[in-house]
């Protein structure tokens, strides 16, 4: 062999020895730098960049770059994403496109969405186009969906979805509880069922009324735990023990004994009464001066609940005063619960001392009380609410993204015992990355679950541990994906889109309203019977990586 056949060799065994490395150290689909770059336009919101990506070559960018704009929802881009809705050779683009345009959740795209409708071939694109419609409803959405009948299971399910979503906007079908009951049929899809249940529950009683007799008669035959507890609610079956009301003096009498148990108190507070002098004065007491702010915060809470008032605030000038502390306190989270009240009891009283504290707050840290403090002027003007835009302030680390494997998986080791969590950095790399992140930092060490509503979730990872803590940055929604919220799904909590933070939730049964609106990005995959247990002031212990149970 001579010299130069011997360097040839030496050249393709690297070549094909660097393939193999590279290939081996491709643990998730970002090692593709189209894709890569495809999430970052979508996390920089820049349409515009993005809009050519439509047209790219391989069907997986064009799927990802579609659906890029399910969490940028810019409405500039729905010329651009109704070519691909309607002509793309690819049924997955096309369902992504229909998607994307749902989450703009405007009727201006019905048309479009009806064109598409009447030329899909593809049974899963056409769910997809039908849940679209529900999104974007107006009366022509809710004509259709009162007369929709078909015996295909995909489609009864995107019809079931997509009354659901329409019913969300408050947009209503006089057929819709007609519809809905017919799908408790041997023939209807799990799914199906549990979207016309919830279309049910959500449905005003005048329009399911007629049909009382019939849903209770569902609900005694079902079965299925979450579809009976549903239906259940349509009927007033409750699935709750009943709890009594304690005296205010065995708070007092006990109060000793919560010194170190701030958790223990709030709970007691929320299952006392609280129609005496004494237990007002108490709350009004400790919403200002009490150690701890998980109690401040809840003893606010309550004692303004219990202000039930009529006509202008500033004639109750106790309550009023009462406002005025929490406004000029600087803690969030009274700021947020004095304008709720002033959202219920509007006043040009208030707008100096709303514009002079909202002009103060700390943004991004402070969002989501600048957010209630834009809404308690807006329903003092008597105007339409205008959500801010949220600065793009904390970038994705695509480096350390592309060291989590994609099976990645923690464990979230709680005074009740251990929860385990497939992640998936694949649908919501940065969430992903942001949440694993504060791991490495043993930020989640000691963090007590603060929020725990049953039936619904458990909540965790506050700074301040009353809900009201946030980082001094806020990331992107991700929505570019199919996920939903069924049992277990893990999201992160916000004030709105683009403000996810470091709060987690994990759901107890499915929660379809909360789809498209927080991020996923994980689910329960062995410990559900510990997040069932979880209450408030139980605590996270640690969370630690751990590798994929097979």
């Amino acid at each position: 062999m001579n010299k130069w056949t011997f360097v040839f060799l030496l050249g393709l065994f690297t070549l094909f020895g660097c393939s193999k490395q590279a290939k081996v150290e491709s643990i998730n689909r970002f090692s593709d730098p189209k894709l890569e770059r495809i999430y970052e336009l979508q996390d920089r919101q820049e349409t515009r960049k993005l809009i050519p990506l439509l047209k790219s070559k391989k069907t997986h960018h064009r799927e990802a770059a579609v659906l890029a704009f399910a969490s940028i929802q810019d409405s500039f881009a729905v010329r651009f994403l109704r070519e691909n809705l309607l002509t793309d050779s690819k049924p997955e683009v096309r369902k992504a496109a229909a998607y994307a345009i749902g989450q703009m959740r405007d009727s201006a795209n019905v048309g479009t969405l009806f064109m598409a409708l009447e030329n899909e071939i593809s049974s899963d694109s056409r769910k997809a186009i039908l849940e679209a419609l529900g999104k974007s409803a107006n009366q022509d959405v809710i004509d259709y969906f009162n007369s929709f009948t078909t015996t295909v299971t995909q489609l009864r399910e995107g019809h079931a979805k997509g009354m659901f979503r329409s019913v969300y906007k408050k947009k209503y079908g006089t057929r819709y509880a007609e519809q809905c009951i017919r799908y408790f049929d041997a023939v209807s899809s799990d799914e199906t069922k549990l979207f016309a249940a919830w279309t049910l529950a959500r449905l005003p009683h005048d329009y399911r009324s007629a049909y009382t007799d019939t849903i209770k008669s569902i609900h005694d035959r079902l079965t299925d735990k979450e579809l009976k507890r549903v239906v259940g609610t349509i009927v007033d079956v409750d699935y709750f023990e009943p709890y009594v009301e304690l005296p205010w003096a065995d708070v007092i009498a006990n109060y000793s004994s919560f010194a170190d148990k701030p958790y223990a108190l709030v709970n007691e507070l929320k299952t006392t009464a609280l129609d005496s002098k004494q237990a007002l004065d108490s709350l009004e007491t400790w919403s200002f001066d009490h150690r701890y702010q998980i109690v401040r915060t809840t003893a606010a809470e309550l004692f303004l609940e219990q202000q039930q008032i009529l006509g202008p605030m500033e004639a109750h000038p106790d309550l009023a005063a009462f406002v005025e502390t929490c406004l000029t306190s600087r803690d969030m989270a009274l700021q947020s619960l004095a304008c709720y009240k002033i959202i219920q009891n509007p006043s040009t009283y208030w707008r100096p001392v709303l514009q002079t504290y909202q002009d103060s707050l700390s943004i991004p840290r402070q969002m989501e009380t600048f957010i209630d403090m834009g809404k308690a002027l807006a329903a003092i003007d008597s105007v339409k609410y205008k959500k801010p835009n949220v600065k793009y302030n904390h970038p994705i680390d695509w480096a350390y993204v592309k060291q989590i494997p994609s099976d990645q998986q923690v464990e979230i080791v709680t005074t009740q015992g251990s929860i385990f969590i497939d992640l998936n950095v694949d649908d919501a790399p940065g969430s992903v990355s942001n949440f694993l992140k504060k791991v490495d930092e043993g930020y989640y060490t000691d963090k007590f679950f603060h929020r725990v509503v049953p039936n619904f979730v458990i909540q965790a990872g506050c700074y301040r541990g009353d809900g009201w803590g946030s980082p001094d940055w806020t990331q992107r929604s991700e929505f570019s994906n199919y996920l939903s919220y069924s049992t277990g799904a893990v999201g992160l909590a916000s004030s709105g889109k683009d403000t996810e933070g470091v709060q987690i939730f994990i759901t107890h049964n499915p929660t379809p309203f909360l789809d498209g609106r927080y991020s996923i990005f994980g689910y329960v995959a062995k410990g559900m019977d510990i997040v069932n247990d979880i209450g408030v002031g139980d605590k996270i212990v640690e969370v630690k990586k751990v590798k994929q149970q097979p």
